[in-house]
């Protein structure tokens, strides 16, 4: 390993329980996992799949602690890694989209209450996958799904509300300030036109990399 490299290790105590044993009391969040509506929308194979990680293996209570208060949110891990698995380029799709926040401090407050979080960009995929399952994410459309994800972004920002995947009640964004994601929307819809209409010209990868801080933007394929 080379001298000066850092290694950011982010380790978090959870709580791990059984969903028939305990969120059948919670009916809110039961009818989001107990064979939900959407997951009809997918083949046969991915709905058995899906199902068995939502109803038999387990899920965790992780702590989400705030400036004012302490709170808690349900991750069902296995069943989002069998979500996105089918789906090739969704994951570098995540990851571009977590590099491009980390690039543009419109995106990336010093404060963690209003940080576009990690997590609320794995949620805008997994809700483009759960919403268009025909789609097929092929490497080479990098780009494409990367706008889209964006777009869809922006969307959720217009509304101010990012769903928790696994409980509609939950807003992902309720503790965000409701300046900062006006603003975030109005960088967002500020970039997209420039990245889309530099797309198949010249100055695509100059375009691009403005918003990567020249860095690595390779997975692109552009």
């Amino acid at each position: 390993m080379k001298r000066g490299v850092v290694i950011d290790v982010d380790l978090v105590p959870v709580f791990a329980f059984f969903p028939q044993k305990q969120l059948q009391f919670y009916p809110e969040v039961w009818k989001n996992i107990n064979h939900p509506k959407w997951l009809q929308k997918h083949g046969r194979e991915r709905q058995t799949r899906i199902s068995d990680a939502l109803l038999s293996k387990r899920f965790f209570i992780v702590p989400k602690p705030t400036e004012v208060e302490s709170q808690w949110r349900l991750d069902f891990h296995d069943a989002e890694i069998e979500l996105i698995k089918d789906f090739g380029i969704a994951k570098p799709v995540i990851k571009s989209l977590k590099l491009f926040r980390d690039c543009n401090p419109e995106l990336k407050s010093s404060n963690r209450q209003n940080r576009l979080a990690s997590y609320y960009l794995k949620t805008i995929i997994m809700d483009m996958i759960k919403n268009n399952p025909e789609d097929e994410w092929r490497q080479g459309n990098e780009a494409d799904y990367f706008l889209r994800a964006l777009k869809h972004l922006v969307k959720k920002l217009d509304e101010k509300k990012i769903e928790y995947f696994f409980d509609s009640n939950s807003n992902l964004l309720s503790k965000l300030n409701p300046v900062v994601i006006i603003e975030m929307k109005n960088f967002l819809k500020k970039v997209i036109p420039q990245l889309e209409n530099s797309m198949n010209t010249v100055e695509c990868k100059t375009v691009w990399l403005k918003y990567f801080k020249n860095g690595n933007c390779n997975f692109i394929h552009l």
